[in-house]
Parts: structure tokens; sequence; C-alpha cells
């Protein structure tokens, strides 16, 4: 059988690595990439949740992943046009058969499609009682050393000083 990866620009940016595993350990696959220039999900939520507003969405990649793909010794296929990726399925899949990885990039329009997970695009529901601006302070410590910061920490040497003047107090006492 023929093994594909089916993904888009943004999160292929961060998995594209996986690619050198599969030329180094001679495992063919192919990746098809639909690279639209965005973080289409993430958009999606936002444009949704936030009235069509969104920010650190787009992806402004200057380069090809076929290019890359190429520059990892694996095959590199671009499609900018629908009418070439039936050839480059096929050329894929013979690349596949012959023990090669293949990354098959399609370039897309920047148009925001329906959700393929209608789960995903719901509201989230808040099951747990909102977490308090302001811990009680036996919580404000360091998670490693378990010493007081910040406003906690200036309280504490507050009460290492007035404990120090309580103890110079005593000792002038008993010495008078």
């Amino acid at each position: 059988g023929i093994n594909a990866e089916y993904g888009g620009d943004g999160a292929w940016g961060m998995q594209l690595n996986e690619v050198l595993t599969c030329v180094r350990e001679d495992i063919p696959t192919t990746a098809v990439v639909f690279n639209n220039g965005q973080w289409g999900a993430e958009k999606k939520n936002q444009v949704l949740w936030f009235g069509d507003r969104y920010i650190g969405s787009q992806l402004d990649n200057p380069w090809s992943y076929a290019e890359i793909a190429r520059t990892m010794h694996a095959e590199g296929i671009t499609c900018t046009h629908e009418d070439q990726i039936t050839d480059a399925i096929k050329q894929a899949n013979a690349n596949q058969k012959d023990g090669k990885t293949t990354v098959l990039e399609i370039m897309v329009s920047k148009e925001l499609g329906d959700p393929f997970r209608r789960d995903a695009m719901k509201l989230p529901v808040r099951h747990l009682a909102k977490i308090p601006h302001h811990l009680p302070a036996e919580r404000e410590c360091h998670r490693a050393t378990h010493r007081p910061v910040g406003r906690e920490r200036e309280r504490e040497r507050e009460r290492e000083r007035e404990r120090e003047r309580e103890r110079e107090r005593r000792e002038r006492r008993d010495e008078g």
C-alpha cells in the first residue's frame, strides 16, 4: 500500500524534519502539503469566535516545501494548478514504489473552508472553577526551590528583619 500524510503548510512547517528520518532510514512515504500561506484552523477559530479579527495566523513563507524536500534528498513536486495534481500523485506513488520519499506541495487559495472536525469548532466549555488571580501566600513559591517569590518574598524578608529587631531588643533588655 501507499503511505501518505496530508496537512497544511503551518503544521508541516513543524514536522518537515521527518523527511530527513524517512530518507535516512529508507522509509518511502508521501507527504501532501496544502500550502495556503496561513494557519488555517487557527485563523478559522479567530474569524468565528472574534468577529473576523485574526492575528498571527498569516504565514509569509518565501520558500517552497518541495524545494526543501529536494535539499533533504527526497523528491519534491509542486502543483500550482489543479490540472497537475493527478499526474503529481501518480509520480509520488511511483516514487514510493521505488523506495523514495516525496513531498507533494499543492498551492491552494487562502479561502477558509469548513473544518474537517465539526467538534473542533465549538466554543470551549469550562468544567472547573476559574483560578483566582492572586494565589494564597503559601503557594507563591518557586517550583524548584520552594522559596517565596514576588510580594511573598518581600513579606518574608520583612518578617526576618522584624525577628532580628526583636532579638536585638531582647539582648539589650537582658544586658541592662
